[in-house]
């Protein structure tokens, strides 16, 4: 059996985790020794990303309520690898998936109001976004505008928005197995339905026969599936929404029995129609407006009788007290759903009021009401009457005669064997409401982790300490270097100092030698061929005055010892030196 099996059977989970309200179950996968972890995808609206408008590329006239669906971030990786690692197993950010969707599609409850759709068509999901963008239909434009219900209530209620339309995301996922259920409808299982009793209890005639419209048909055929499908054994397949609605309209044929007009019913097979509010079925609605109102015609105008209308409604409520599955008001108020008579007179701005109904139709016995005033009013769609021109009559509608004494004692109303999984399996989970912010972490972190979130903080907090206290340490030897550094360049700047005086000293003293060499070179240098002979003939001759002198014994014995070691000998007397 394969892991989506698994999945698909909520088998084999390894870990469920709790975020943000929810539990994000954990499947581990092992494929030739390596693991990876796929967990159920968040399903989160993205409140601030709603956004209401035209949709131009539609061949219809609706308007779009647009926004995203947030299935994984990296909180919530993060959030399982901490509780996998309280369970001793190791692993990285990158090999903790969303379980891979194949196809993706937007569903939304069969309740809801028919205003409201979605498209049926499946969205591919191979690139597995962590945002995919969805869309709401409406064709209603006030539902759109700015401070329209849809998108307002999206916006300022979430929570509330989603729990009244039950969004759902569905998406395919492969199994390894072709599965089938088999769904099987009896008389019992029609006794087990709270309207269908209420219907063959305290709306059908002596031979079980009620009637009822579409809406109704569709409501009991619904709430009848729905008892079947709870009673069903759950198995590892789901019914698709659209696989579901299929056999709401086989089960809606089936239980009815024949289609009338309303207009064909006589008036006591009128106390066997079933109406959801009692004051506006087309017969009561109809014995209403002519009792009340008289027409006339010279004014075109319709005489409102207030007492008339109190009492009307006195004895339609205590007829129907016990008959009607709704409550009936406890004032003495006509409501059509929220529509009345307002009892106003000629000079009044509206005399059909589209508000709670009148609160004292006793303070004037009679009011005229305008002709077209009326007849708009009878344009609403809950007002099941028209103006002949004579009188009011109910209008012809479409009821579905359904024989509610048949139906609870038949063995097999239906059976089908629904093939549910066809290689893939359709899931879905609700779609949630972003989770609202708090300053207190620990409310915005699962009690279940939050002591191992703790301890990390604070191993985190003294691996930083010890990162600021080296880094000081480090700082303060950097500074250190930094004065030793600074002294060693004033010596070496006073060193240069002195040792430039002294350079310049010796400087001085060249230039002062050279000087004088040069004033010598330029002395000899003046002097001519003629002195310079003079001047080395009176040399010679001095030194043969004292060659003269040593000969007779005059000179110096020292003198004589320089000479001889400049020039080799001492001169002979009578020498010629020139």
């Amino acid at each position: 059996m394969s892991l989506w099996d698994h999945v698909v059977k909520m088998e084999q989970v390894i870990l469920s985790v709790e975020y943000n309200q929810r539990h994000l179950n954990v499947w581990k996968e092992d494929s030739r020794g390596y693991n990876r972890f796929y967990v159920t995808p968040l399903c989160t609206i993205v409140t601030s990303s709603l956004n209401c408008s035209r949709d131009e590329y539609s061949n219809e006239h609706r308007h779009v309520l647009s926004f995203h669906v947030k299935l994984w971030d990296s909180l919530a990786a993060e959030t399982v690898k901490l509780a996998l690692t309280q369970k001793s197993i190791e692993t990285k950010i990158s090999d903790i998936l969303p379980l891979p969707m194949l196809l993706v599609r937007l569903g939304i409850s069969q309740d809801v109001t028919d205003r409201i759709s979605v498209s049926k068509e499946w969205r591919s999901n191979q690139d597995q976004p962590n945002i995919i963008i969805f869309e709401l239909y409406t064709r209603h434009e006030h539902f759109c505008e700015k401070n329209g219900k849809f998108l307002e209530d999206a916006k300022s209620d979430p929570e509330n928005f989603l729990t009244r339309i039950k969004l759902f995301l569905e998406f395919t996922m492969v199994v390894g197995q072709q599965a089938t259920k088999s769904l099987n409808i009896t008389g019992q299982t029609f006794a087990k339905s709270k309207f269908f009793s209420s219907l063959a209890n305290a709306h059908s005639d002596k031979d079980g026969i009620v009637y009822l419209s579409s809406t109704d048909i569709n409501k009991l055929a619904r709430e009848i599936y729905r008892s079947a499908s709870y009673n069903e054994e759950v198995t590892s397949t789901y019914v698709s929404s659209e696989q579901g609605s299929d056999i709401i309209k086989e089960l809606s044929n089936i239980i009815k029995d024949q289609t009338v007009q309303s207009n064909d019913l006589t008036k006591e097979e009128w106390n066997s129609v079933f109406w959801d509010d009692i004051f506006s079925r087309p017969d009561v609605q109809t014995e209403y407006f002519n009792d009340v109102l008289k027409y006339v015609e010279e004014e075109s105008i319709f005489k409102y009788n207030a007492t008339k209308d109190a009492q009307f409604r006195e004895n339609i409520r205590r007829k129907y007290r016990q008959k009607s599955e709704n409550k009936i008001p406890n004032k003495f108020e006509f409501s059509f759903k929220n529509f009345g008579f307002n009892n106003c007179g000629r000079k009044s701005e509206n005399s059909i009021i589209d508000e709670k109904n009148i609160q004292s139709t006793q303070n004037n016995e009679m009011d005229t009401i305008n002709k077209e005033e009326i007849l708009k009013f009878l344009k609403k769609d809950n007002i099941n009457v028209r103006w002949s021109g004579t009188k009011f009559i109910p209008k012809d509608l479409l009821l579905y005669r359904i024989n509610t004494r048949t139906l609870k004692t038949t063995g097999e109303v239906f059976f089908k064997r629904i093939i549910t999984t066809m290689l893939q399996s359709v899931q879905k989970i609700e779609i949630r409401p972003e989770p609202s912010r708090r300053t207190n972490f620990d409310k915005t972190i699962s009690p279940v982790y939050y002591e191992e979130l703790k301890n990390q903080i604070i191993v985190l907090k003294q691996q930083l300490n010890n990162s600021i206290t080296k880094l000081d340490e480090k700082i303060a030897e950097i500074k250190s270097d930094l004065v030793n550094t600074n002294q060693h360049i004033t010596n070496i700047a006073n060193n240069t100092n002195n040792n430039r005086d002294i350079l310049q000293q010796q400087h001085n003293v060249l230039r002062n030698d050279h000087n004088g060499l040069r004033s010598e070179f330029n002395d000899l240098n003046s002097w001519t061929r003629k002195d310079f002979w003079n001047h080395v003939q009176g040399l010679f001759r001095h030194a043969d005055n004292i060659w003269m002198r040593s000969f007779h014994g005059e000179v110096p014995k020292n003198i004589q010892e320089t000479y001889k070691s400049r020039w080799g000998a001492y001169p002979l007397k009578g020498t010629d030196f020139k």
